[in-house]
């Protein structure tokens, strides 16, 4: 990645060192350039992840190993 495209589609700052990971929880914001910084990910992950009940999760979990 180069300064002009490694721009964080999670926060808007250069230097975003990796590929937006493709699943995401429901409620999650998704990266509007396709690379994120792993930490903008990490925190956004643990966000949506803790405003669900465990009962969605499971049900998201549920419904993303149909196509593992």
């Amino acid at each position: 990645m180069d300064f002009e495209t490694d721009i964080c589609g999670l926060c808007g700052e250069p230097g975003a060192d990796k590929i937006a990971c493709p699943n995401h929880w429901p409620g999650e914001q998704t990266s509007h350039t396709g690379f994120v910084h792993a930490e903008c990910e990490n925190d956004e992950q643990i966000r949506a992840f803790n405003e669900l009940t465990q009962h969605q999760r499971d049900a998201f979990l549920r419904e993303v190993s149909k196509y593992g």
